[in-house]
């Protein structure tokens, strides 16, 4: 078969460009990493307003449908975009004000039961492995290496009384790690609210630069590819969501009917969680039966039980009828996603590699439905 040289030239900057990767691998991850870094606020706050923009985009829909506007009022698009924040910052506040209280007398509960802990496991340790002979001995051990110990005491006191400057440098680490997240997050919700306000133009905008670049095909192929994460990641921030607070509405309901303690913390922990999908109620399901442990472990057993048969009427009942054909990707696919996006990005790369992989999903069964279609055409 003889090559174009076109073939060629694309053949040979392919090579190129592999080469480049693996020889220079590390310093353009650590390059990458530097520009992550530099756009944090900017990659939060685009985050932010596509999630944001969700329930304006709600809001408006129903606002036109309330007072029967013909065309959409410039004090819209203003009144709906408060609202929006404000939900989002309600909801926050709401699950702080349910969890922090209840933690923290969780931790007080934890703390009080650490001392018979102890001495339930002393009595066993002097019952079953004679631990009073072992302590004489560790004395006798200690008597014997006293003028060590000593010394390393010494060294210890010196490098804390010589040390108080790299002290100094945490303490201003963690100020200054205070006062970058701060003015992150102040940079974000700006650059979201631009990024809200102007959406229609930034995407005419966009619209009108890869017409003059790119060609037609090319153009069509990349909106619709945009147009199907739009749509992949829209339903699944809203299946997740509602999901979430049907689970952890039932939990806390199902927690209260069997007297089980902490139902509002245990509830809404398990309501966050799982916006993971599969793994994410459990996770919250594991540290709640942590919590019941401490108090009473027949209680801590009755939870991981409901929490069990309460996942498989979501799983099989509930969920189907919430999400429906909105993502239409198979399970094995999700649990494929879920392990490989968490091994990557940890619980991030749990959070987008479902609707990623929702979208590539669709992708390629529209292009192989294609060449199924071409070739059926041909016969």
């Amino acid at each position: 078969m003889k090559l174009e040289r076109k073939t060629l030239l694309e053949i040979g900057i392919a090579g190129l460009l592999l080469y480049l990767v693996i020889h220079y691998w590390d310093e353009g991850i650590g390059v990458i990493g530097l520009i992550i870094s530099a756009a944090s606020p900017l990659v939060f706050g685009a985050v932010l307003a596509f999630v944001v923009n969700i329930l304006m985009s709600f809001f408006e829909r129903n606002l036109v449908k309330l007072f029967r506007m013909k065309k959409k009022g410039k004090w819209v698009r203003p009144l709906c975009m408060l609202l929006a924040f404000i939900t989002v910052l309600l909801v926050l506040i709401l699950i702080v004000r349910m969890i922090v209280p209840e933690l923290s007398e969780c931790i007080e509960v934890l703390i009080g039961a650490i001392p018979n802990a102890v001495r339930a496991a002393a009595r066993w340790a002097e019952d079953t492995l004679n631990i009073s002979g072992l302590v004489n001995h560790v004395m006798t051990d200690f008597q014997a290496n006293q003028q060590k110990m000593q010394e390393t005491i010494t060294k210890g006191v010196n490098v804390v009384l010589y040390g108080a400057g790299s002290v100094m440098s945490v303490a201003v680490s963690a100020a200054s790690t205070v006062v970058s997240s701060v003015i992150t997050l102040f940079l974000g919700v700006v650059f979201a609210v631009h990024l809200l306000t102007g959406k229609e133009r930034l995407g005419s905008q966009f619209k009108r630069l890869i017409n003059h670049f790119l060609p037609q095909r090319i153009n069509d192929r990349i909106r619709h590819v945009l147009r199907v994460l739009n749509e992949s990641f829209r339903s699944y921030i809203v299946c997740q969501v509602t999901e979430a607070c049907i689970l952890g509405g039932l939990c806390t309901l199902g927690m209260m009917i069997l007297r089980l303690d902490y139902p509002l913390m245990i509830g809404s922990l398990i309501g966050v969680t799982a916006l993971i999908p599969i793994a994410g109620a459990y996770i919250g399901g594991g540290v709640g039966a942590i919590m019941l442990f401490s108090v009473d472990p027949s209680k801590a057993l009755i939870f991981i039980i409901f929490l069990v048969v309460l996942q498989q009427i979501e799983g099989n009942v509930i969920y189907p009828r919430v999400a429906g054909s909105s993502l239409g990707l198979p399970g094995i696919w999700v649990l494929a996603a879920i392990t490989i996006g968490g091994g990557l990005l940890g619980i991030t790369g749990m959070l987008i590699s479902v609707p990623l992989t929702t979208a590539f999903y669709r992708l390629l069964s529209e292009h192989i439905s294609k060449k199924e279609a071409a070739l059926s055409s041909k016969t």
